[in-house]
């Protein structure tokens, strides 16, 4: 029985999804529990390997049982056991040939940013703090210019063969009281390419890159010219798609 779970975690106590030996990891935590639960070691893989102190509201999932399950109740029980911020919000069997990553049409991630003097003390674990006001107008402008299929080795920091990625949607948008919110659809993402697309954004925001710059960074691929790598806490796994939704955003 091959089951599809979608996971929200809390990103901030944890060294990433994938296990690893320098501390817990979110994908180490469920599969404890679900081997506890099932009575038999578990393993469990995931749409996106998310990085140190990264979040997310809808990760996908999948394991094999062979046994049919109660998948309602098993959600339940499963929740019981993991920590308090690590939640399953859904559950459900799938095609045996069903796989969370190789057949996943898109991804959408947050990103939230405090552009304020202060920071609200409750988005100060998931937000990047940014007192000097931002231009949403040029940020907006410069986003428009990464949409499509392009090659994005500026925005990953390893080498990388397979550069060429699609941007679908980019949405920034900014709400009285609340973070700046900055999400990204695209069909599959390079190494920290999420976290190098917000800093050169926001080294728009500053004044301190224009559009065509942006621009040239995808024509003449150039890391060095590219904006910092935003804080890995401000970023959220939105939600994956296995189907064309590009309406989403």
């Amino acid at each position: 029985m091959n089951v599809k779970m979608i996971v929200s975690y809390d990103g901030t106590r944890y060294f990433g999804w994938q296990k690893t030996k320098t501390g817990s990891s979110i994908q180490e935590t469920l599969e404890k529990a679900l081997s506890l639960l099932l009575k038999k070691p578990t393993s469990v893989e995931a749409a996106s390997r998310t990085d140190r102190g990264v979040h997310a509201n809808g990760q996908a999932v999948h394991f094999f049982h062979d046994k049919p399950r109660d998948l309602p109740r098993f959600l339940y029980s499963l929740n019981s056991l993991l920590p308090f911020d690590i939640r399953i919000l859904e559950i459900e069997p799938m095609p045996d040939d069903f796989h969370p990553t190789l057949q996943a049409f898109s991804k959408e991630y947050h990103y939230l940013i405090c552009n304020h003097p202060v920071q609200d003390p409750k988005y100060r674990l998931y937000s990047w703090h940014l007192h000097e006001p931002l231009d949403i107008e040029a940020m907006e402008q410069s986003s428009a210019v990464l949409l499509g299929t392009h090659n994005f080795a500026s925005f990953t920091t390893i080498e990388s063969e397979d550069t060429i990625r699609t941007l679908f949607a980019i949405q920034i948008t900014a709400h009285p009281n609340e973070p700046l919110k900055i999400c990204v659809e695209g069909d599959r993402f390079l190494y920290k390419m999420m976290r190098r697309l917000v800093g050169t954004l926001v080294a728009v925001g500053k004044k301190k890159l224009s559009s065509q710059e942006v621009s040239s960074l995808l024509s003449a691929p150039n890391r060095a010219k590219a904006g910092m790598t935003a804080p890995a806490h401000g970023l959220f796994l939105h939600k994956v798609y296995y189907t064309n939704t590009r309406a989403s955003l």
